[in-house]
């Protein structure tokens, strides 16, 4: 309302005063002298000066030369003209405008009009843009002018974002705008000079934004003819109030003023610079954070440091200092260099806030109120490669960095220091009962039982970039249930999950019998009931498990770790992938996926996996109990020296139902079977075998393929191939199930029957075996995903 009311108000004056200009009204503040004089007399010519600017609203002070050039002229009457400035502002960065004019003389009313067309450059540290400049004037007794800037073109965009005070900037960009003003003379001096005043209404706007006004008042000061003094001052909400002032100077013109103001003083100002803007208006645009539509604010720290107000330019010198300040609003980041790196003790990261170190390379999420620009910025100074040290020895049960909800830890060094080996559940990073956090780009070593656990989560969490190193058993046999390098378990609500780009790196001399999964994640499990307590209600979770290393660098020993394992039990809904993932040397399996209860896959996707070195299978999937699986896709893995168990083992009891399509994996070098698909029971297995590939079984068949009891199989076997095998290539059991097969025209009853009937669907291999019962031909209730 009140800039309306300011508008109101200069719009008001501005009327009054091109009224009262044009009756003369108060002409006696500038009437013409009686003295005798011609307008012929009043040959403009060029005209050269200098000034000084101070900073005003979107702009830096700065230093011109400017130059009047009359084109042409009719003296006393009328003048078309060109004017040139060349600036450099307090950085020595560099700005120029031109303009062509026209002003005439209005001898009835005793003023001149003029308009104006001009084009402006700026550059600033970060970009060059460029501007069109118009305008219209009417100067007498009172002054109007009217001016608008149409900025057009940046010359880059590819901006580096910048801090300032505790606020990230993101972009520049150049306002657009117009501005109205009025005014006159207050005083004449009896040499010619004169004192004018100036009211100033500015209305400026960025590409994205609803735009602003504000006011700028401002005294000008001509004590004679050579010389130019003005102060002032401005307001505006997005600049704030700005003290202005300028001084400057100027020669020749090469025309009378003592005929001029004989006739009368307006003629004397036909050669005066036109009243605008100078420089093109620039706003830094701040950060925004998406999920709150309020800036960033920054705590910056610097640990050592001697301490100041955390502004990028007085650092704190301690994460003390700044989690006693940080609020919970979600903006606020705490951002660190290493500084000397002392070292940090055990701390708890309260909810809605982001903890950052300068180490990784740091992404933030933004947008701009003033600009198109956002989307992921790098954080400036980030990407030192040094990672705090967060060292401490904490009880079982507890982490180094405990997590809350909405919270943010990237970037640092965790160590676990307790180098008993009887605690159990002695964590670097921990969250219980938290939603919405994100995990990346940290160090986490000698961990008891878990590196990185989080305990009943839910909303969205990404645990990214982390490198885990030497998770140790928990001694309780209980809590070896739990043990994972990277562990997720949940029990409540729903999930959000993705585990990206993780190392986990274990030398297994550490313990005789290594027991720690590389990454787990389970969805209602149940077991001992203070860990895994089960589902009392429906959790859904979606994960993603992608392009993660899970390796050991030592001796191979025999335990019951995978390199990544997943769990669902009763009211679990899972959607997964597990893709382009790299495990080597793992005591137990690769992958492992097991389900029970009524546990329900929704869609799953293990895919372009590399797998080599196993004790246990390269890859198993258990489903028992009236668990259901809609789809499970498994393929594209490679599938390398299984040191005593199968390559891809697919196990299915009691009344399982499960979807599956396995494709284009090749398996190489397993100790037993390559492929392996097993039902027993009541449990029923639907599935499409296509283009698998296995060499050298070394202890048994390249593919086994059973049922029993009540158990039923609908298979599409086709295009597989197995070489090498110590049994069979093809062993299919059918005991007293049902078993069918699509595109055999008949049963298959012994071996010769078999080769046939897979050799016409384009499976090759030496050596087939049919036992037991026939195997069928397909139904029209057999049916394939």
């Amino acid at each position: 309302m009140q800039n309306l009311q300011a508008w109101g108000a200069v719009i008001a004056l501005a009327g009054v005063a091109l009224a009262s200009g044009s009756e003369g009204a108060i002409a006696q503040t500038e009437a013409p002298s009686t003295a005798t004089g011609s307008a012929a007399d009043l040959q403009l010519a060029p005209r050269l000066g200098g000034s000084y600017n101070s900073s005003g609203g979107g702009y830096d002070g700065f230093g011109q030369i400017e130059a009047f050039l009359p084109l042409w002229q009719t003296p006393g009457q009328a003048v078309g003209f060109n004017e040139t400035s060349l600036r450099l502002d307090n950085g020595a960065r560099f700005a120029a405008s031109t303009l062509f004019g026209y002003r005439f003389y209005d001898e009835t009313l005793d003023r001149t009009w003029g308009g104006y067309i001009g084009y402006d450059y700026r550059r600033t540290e970060l970009k060059d843009f460029h501007q069109l400049g118009l305008g219209l004037e009417s100067l007498g007794v009172v002054d109007v002018r009217l001016n608008g800037y149409l900025p057009f073109a940046s010359g880059s965009d590819e901006f580096q974002p910048f801090f300032g005070g505790n606020s990230l900037f993101i972009d520049q960009v150049a306002l657009a705008g117009a501005d109205l003003e009025i005014g006159g003379r207050l005083l004449a001096f009896g040499n010619g000079g004169d004192l004018r005043s100036y009211l100033r209404g500015y209305y400026y706007r960025a590409e994205s934004n609803d735009g602003w006004t504000g006011l700028e008042f401002r005294v000008e000061a001509r004590p004679n003819d050579i010389i130019e003094l003005t102060a002032g001052v401005q307001h505006d909400a997005e600049f704030g109030t700005n003290l202005l002032f300028r001084v400057g100077a100027s020669w020749g013109g090469g025309r009378s003023r003592d005929t001029a103001t004989t006739i009368s003083p307006v003629l004397a100002r036909l050669d005066e610079s036109v009243g605008r803007a100078v420089t093109i208006a620039v706003d830094d645009v701040e950060a925004i954070n998406p999920a709150t539509g309020e800036p960033y604010f920054f705590y910056h720290v610097t640990l050592g440091g001697g301490g100041g107000d955390g502004t990028v330019d007085e650092p704190l010198g301690s994460l003390a200092a700044a989690l006693s300040r940080v609020s919970s609003d979600g903006n606020e980041i705490i951002y660190v260099d290493a500084g000397s790196n002392p070292g940090l003790g055990a701390f708890t990261l309260p909810s809605n806030v982001q903890l950052l170190s300068k180490g990784p390379i740091q992404l933030l999420n933004v947008r701009s109120q003033h600009s198109s620009r956002s989307g992921l910025v790098q954080l400036p100074g980030s990407g030192t490669g040094v990672f705090p040290t967060v060292a401490a020895a904490v009880g079982a049960g507890n982490g180094v960095v405990t997590l809350n909800s909405n919270s943010t830890l990237s970037g640092f060094n965790i160590q676990v220091l307790d180098g008993s080996t009887t605690g159990d559940g002695i964590r670097g990073i921990l969250g219980r009962n938290v939603s919405n956090v994100t995990i990346s780009n940290n160090t986490v070593s000698n961990a008891i039982g878990e590196g990185i656990y989080l305990n009943d989560v839910t909303g969205t969490v990404n645990i990214a970039g982390n490198t885990v190193n030497n998770t140790r058993n928990n001694a309780n046999a209980n809590f070896n249930e739990l043990n994972g390098a990277i562990l997720v378990n949940n029990s409540v609500g729903d999930l959000d999950l993705t585990i990206t780009n993780n190392t986990v790196l274990t030398d297994f001399a550490i313990d005789a019998v290594y027991n720690v999964d590389g990454i787990e994640v389970s969805l209602c499990r149940t077991g001992f009931a203070a860990i895994y307590p089960g589902c009392t209600s429906t959790a859904a979770a979606t994960v993603n498990i992608a392009n993660n290393t899970v390796i050991n660098s030592g001796p191979v020993v025999v335990g019951e770790a995978d390199g990544i394992d997943i769990n669902l039990n009763t009211n679990s809904q899972m959607t997964i992938t597990i893709a382009n993932n790299n495990v080597q040397a793992m005591p137990d399996k690769g992958i492992s996926f097991g389900s029970e209860g009524s546990g329900r896959l929704i869609a799953g996707t293990i895919t372009n996996n590399a797998i080599s070195n196993t004790f246990g299978e390269g890859i198993n999937v258990g489903v028992e109990g009236s668990s259901r699986f809609d789809l499970l896709t498994i393929s594209g893995n490679q599938i390398t020296n299984v040191r005593d168990n199968r390559g891809i083992d697919i196990q299915l009891a009691n009344s399982a139902v499960v979807n599956l399509v396995l494709t284009n994996n090749t398996i190489s070098n397993p100790f037993d079977d390559g492929v392996r698909l097993e039902v027993e029971d009541d449990a029923s297995l639907f599935a499409t075998v296509l283009n698998n590939t296995v060499t050298n079984s070394q202890d048994d068949d390249g593919f086994d393929v059973a049922t029993n009891s009540s158990g039923r199989l609908c298979l599409r076997f086709e295009g597989n191939s197995a070489t090498g095998s110590n049994d069979e290539d093809f062993e299919f059991d059918n005991d007293g199930s049902t078993f069918e097969i699509f595109g055999i025209t008949t049963a298959i009853g012994n071996n010769a029957a078999l080769q046939t009937a897979l050799t016409s669907l384009g499976n090759t291999g030496a050596i087939f075996n049919n036992q037991t019962d026939p195997i069928a031909v397909a139904t029209a209730n057999c049916t394939f995903p």
